[in-house]
């Protein structure tokens, strides 16, 4: 039986930033993955505790969240081949909070992270070969460069012989949403996160959807779960939205979804020029985005940018090294997104939100091919080109950018 090897290549990473854990079951595996990473959770916990004022609201709600999913896990709502997979989640939660020294209610507030950020783009060739790259963005820190701000983590798992590797998020359990690949499984996955209102928020918790389909790392089973997800969704909604990119390293298949509000779609993938940033596909979707003008510009730019980046060749996938090579040199192209913000002595700060941004906690670069997957992880941005490195600075000629956008926006949000 032919079997699709698969190489992680990773870099910028300190062996303390390089996490290894081992167990039997997911709970025995969350709780050791929260002991070796329990400084930064606390940390979490006490910069999220701050924005809620210490009116403990939030930690109610959490734990009502909570019990709804246990309900969900009690009544086999999501069991696919035997496996109750929310049943698996609230394991791993338990394992979680036991490790980390919280309670309950403290690790569900955590799980409810929800920060917009993360950029994707999937290529096809005539060969049948797979390639992507993408951009974990922390929207929620700015200062990922200082390493005592750094509190992601990149974890080598291996549960009862079923080996991962993925990224992780301080405060969150094992894997959610960040990107991983299950290796005995040939399964690829990477997320980006949508802007969704706010009233359209509900108690299935984005980071529980997406960590269930990681421990699933099956195509054919995820899109069984995902029909009783159709179902169950309409009585409880999302929380926030997300755009979930799986990948079948065998045979290189694909399939990407949306989720928010009460509705979960696949969406229809053009393998040559397929982007997502924090725009929804889906159409349902787009009318539950929530974009001011300043948003709605930086976003449209976003997504243009990667469609053209495709369109027009910058990135090439003949072969795994060609790949991988223009993948990195794609994510280090630092012209094109920037954006200001006056600080606090009144004066205007530039900064990018292109690829390369003050975001970006880590990237991702993967070739699948025929016989062989070949993964590439590095810490923050990649290596900057030489003569080209990352400078706050507008390119009046960088063939990305899209003059017409503030056009567009004055039409979307005209007065009525």
């Amino acid at each position: 039986m032919f079997f699709s090897k698969t190489s992680i290549t990773v870099h910028g990473f300190s062996d303390s930033e390089i996490i290894t854990i081992s167990a039997k079951n997911i709970h025995d595996l969350a709780s050791e993955y929260a002991q070796k990473t329990k400084k930064v959770i606390h940390q979490s916990l006490n910069e999220r505790l701050k924005k809620d004022k210490g009116n403990g609201k939030h930690l109610a709600a959490a734990l009502a969240d909570l019990e709804v999913i246990k309900n969900i896990a009690k009544k086999g709502n999501l069991v696919i081949n035997s496996q109750n997979y929310a049943q698996r989640y609230i394991d791993a939660l338990e394992g979680f909070s036991k490790g980390s020294g919280l309670c309950l209610a403290e690790s569900a507030f955590l799980q409810k992270e929800i920060d917009a950020g993360c950029q994707t783009l999937i290529s096809k060739n005539t060969k049948g070969e797979i390639a992507f790259l993408h951009t974990e963005e922390d929207g929620d820190n700015d200062k990922l460069a200082q390493k005592s701000k750094y509190g992601h983590r990149l974890v080598k798992a291996n549960l009862s012989g079923r080996k991962s590797t993925f990224f992780s998020y301080p405060g969150l359990c094992l894997w959610g949403p960040a990107f991983g690949t299950l290796e005995n499984d040939n399964f690829v996955q990477f997320v980006d996160e949508l802007f969704i209102k706010e009233k359209l928020y509900g108690p299935l918790w984005s980071n529980f959807i997406v960590f269930m389909f990681f421990d699933c790392g099956n195509l054919e089973d995820i899109k069984m779960l995902i029909k009783k997800l159709k179902v169950l969704c309409v009585k409880y909604p999302f929380q926030n939205g997300y755009s979930v990119h799986m990948l079948d390293s065998k045979k290189r298949n694909l399939l990407s979804v949306e989720f928010a509000g009460s509705k979960i779609v696949k969406i229809d993938t053009d393998y040559k020029k397929f982007s997502q940033a924090n725009y929804p596909k889906a159409k349902d979707f787009q009318k539950m985005s929530e974009y001011d003008e300043q948003t709605y510009i930086e976003m449209t730019r976003r997504e243009k940018r990667l469609e053209k980046i495709s369109n027009l060749g910058m990135w090439r996938i003949d072969g795994e090294k060609q790949a991988i090579s223009t993948g990195l040199e794609t994510l280090a192209y630092p012209y094109g997104d920037l954006r200001r913000y006056r600080r606090k002595d009144k004066h205007w700060n530039i900064y990018h939100t292109g690829l390369p941004s003050l975001w970006t906690a880590a990237h991702f670069v993967g070739f699948l091919g025929k016989a062989h997957t070949s993964l590439y992880i590095g810490k923050l941005t990649p290596k900057p080109i030489v003569g080209m490195e990352y400078s706050n600075q507008i390119d009046n000629n960088y063939m990305y950018q899209e003059k017409k956008i503030w056009e567009m926006t004055k039409n979307k949000f005209k007065k009525k």
